[in-house]
């Protein structure tokens, strides 16, 4: 790999993670996701529909998030059982952590409270679920960094320092990106990665990600 066309490393293995919210919380992802491609009667929305949905993605989500607040999603309290050994922070090292996606903080305060020692980037495409980060009882500025921005289009460089992170996570989000803007998350996503560090997406890379990496 050379150039811009380098990728940060994936862990490539189907997370257990994947099979526990399974049950519950991946029904309820694709439900959100199936509504936004499908009208009332169940067929496929029109292009012009699509494009709608597209340009207009960040207001939908302020929206969900004014209706719903942080109540839709359950903290995700198993990540130390199935992702612990990434977390584990030898004593004096200090962990830098992004979560792309983080909505109202679901996987980012579960992290905190069971990891002291690491420090977390919160971004998400709608500002009123920041907001809602940054109203949790247990956000603490000193330990968390909470921001807006479209990944697609923002660079994270304007929020975050390059390379400083240790591990980048998205957990049911990487699945929302276009296909045609999944290389273009990738490389933002580098550009804030350490050295030797990991990209942890909740399910195995889609055929055009291994594709693109190799070249």
């Amino acid at each position: 790999r050379s150039g811009n066309q380098a990728a940060p490393p994936v862990c490539r293995r189907r997370f257990g993670a994947e099979s526990t919210m399974a049950a519950g919380e991946q029904r309820s992802a694709a439900k959100i996701s199936s509504s936004a491609a499908t009208n009332s009667s169940g067929r496929p929305v029109t292009p012009f529909w699509k494009e709608k949905y597209e340009r207009d993605a960040r207001r939908y989500w302020d929206i969900f998030y004014k209706r719903h607040e942080d109540k839709f999603f359950k903290d995700r309290h198993y990540l130390d059982k199935e992702w612990g050994k990434y977390f584990e922070v030898q004593d004096g090292e200090n962990m830098a952590i992004l979560e792309v996606g983080c909505g109202a903080g679901n996987t980012i305060f579960p992290l905190l409270a069971t990891y002291p020692d690491i420090f977390v980037h919160a971004c998400d495409f709608s500002s009123r679920a920041v907001d809602l980060v940054k109203k949790h009882k247990d956000f603490r500025s000193d330990r968390v960094n909470a921001f807006a921005c479209d990944i697609t289009s923002e660079q994270l460089t304007e929020a975050v320092e390059p390379s400083s992170v240790d591990i980048v996570t998205m957990i049911f989000m990487l699945s929302a990106v276009a296909p045609d803007k999944m290389p273009l998350v990738l490389q933002n996503v580098r550009n804030i990665l350490k050295v030797s560090t990991a990209f942890t997406p909740n399910y195995e890379p889609p055929k055009c990600f291994i594709s693109w990496m190799s070249s």
